[in-house]
Order: C-alpha cells, then structure tokens, then sequence
C-alpha cells in the first residue's frame, strides 16, 4: 500500500508512511471500536468489585462471623454476589488475570488451632471448578490459655484463565472455617476482585 494520509479541514489527522501509521491531532472520540485486532499481551478491558468491610457493635467485622464448613461466598449477605464478577472476553484465546486481595479475620479456639480456607472458583459460567486453595493456620495460637480473636489474614493471589471460546466466564472468591470451632471473620477487612482481559 503507498504512502498516504486523510486530512479534515486541511488538517491532517492519519498518514501512512512505509509501514508506520501515524495518528496527529486526536483529542477524543466516541462510539464503538470493532474489527480491531490488538497485539498479544495488551490488556483490553479491567472489571472490579470491592467487598466493604464490616462494621459492628464497634469492631469492624464483629458480628459477621461464620463457622461454615462448606465453601459461601462472604458479603453483607452471603453467597448474594458481592465477591463475584462476570465477563464475556472479546475473542476466545483471550486470557484473564484474576486478582484477589481479601483480608478475613479468624478465631483460634481455646486450646487449639486456628484454621481457615479460602479459594477462587470461576471458569465458563456452565463449568466452574477450584482455581486455588489457600489454607490459613496457626499452631498452638489458641493454646495459650484462651482463643485468639480477630486474628486478621491477607490472601493475595493471582491466576490468569485462558478462554477457549467467547461465551460468559464467572470468577468469585469464597471462604470456610476448618471447623465449627474455628470461626471465620468473613468481612473484617473487606477485600477486591479485579480481572484484567489481555489479548491472546
């Protein structure tokens, strides 16, 4: 293709030369961009949800505490969507780097462990699976005479899911106590789910 450029009002605002393009003059734009094909490893769209931490009775996450066994997703109320986000990648082959930044708080019974679990659960909204476990322990902590309240954790992981086709994708973080004895402080600090698209 040869040399060429458009011009608007005797401005010019695109040129070719050899096999650079050059953009002049460009403040701003609407509308969609479609057809465009954009090099592998460039990031294309960021979602984000935050979770709110707690606030009760004075200490933040106080009264929401679970000693759920079975994985749920925390929030205000459980499992209602607050630690999930969802999202349709452009073209299939493209990959999201899902980011996970929680801080729950649990308790260490008297005379025992502290124990906890958290994980991301996502894939194709049809077919979700187990991303990552992180498993969250003291030992001896409660066996200094008396539980171990609050004790706060931070979970910061990150995973990136190659897409195989362009259908709807589901990502969201739960939590469990190891056991009915170990609460789990689910919103003590809050947390954010980010998932960054980059092209395949």
């Amino acid at each position: 293709m040869p040399d060429a450029s458009l011009s608007i009002d005797g401005t010019t605002v695109i040129s070719k030369t050899g096999g650079n393009i050059s953009i002049d003059n460009f403040n701003s734009a609407s509308g969609n961009l479609t057809g465009a094909t954009f090099p592998a490893g460039m990031p294309i769209r960021v979602y984000n949800k935050t979770m709110a931490r707690g606030e009760a009775s004075g200490v933040s996450g106080n009264a929401d505490y679970s000693q759920s066994t079975s994985y749920f997703e925390p929030g205000a109320t459980l499992n209602n969507g607050e630690f999930t986000l969802t999202c349709t990648p452009a073209t299939a082959g493209n990959k999201f780097l899902v980011m996970v930044s929680y801080m729950p708080g649990f308790k260490a019974p008297s005379s025992d462990d502290m124990l906890g679990w958290v994980e991301l659960y996502g894939g194709p909204t049809s077919s979700q699976s187990q991303l990552w476990e992180v498993a969250m322990r003291t030992d001896n902590m409660g066996k200094l005479g008396d539980y171990l309240n609050h004790l706060p954790y931070a979970v910061v992981r990150n995973y990136q899911f190659t897409t195989t086709s362009q259908v709807e994708h589901t990502f969201k973080v739960r939590c469990k106590a190891g056991s009915s004895a170990r609460w789990i402080y689910y919103r003590l600090n809050g947390g954010d789910i980010t998932i960054m698209e980059i092209a395949g």
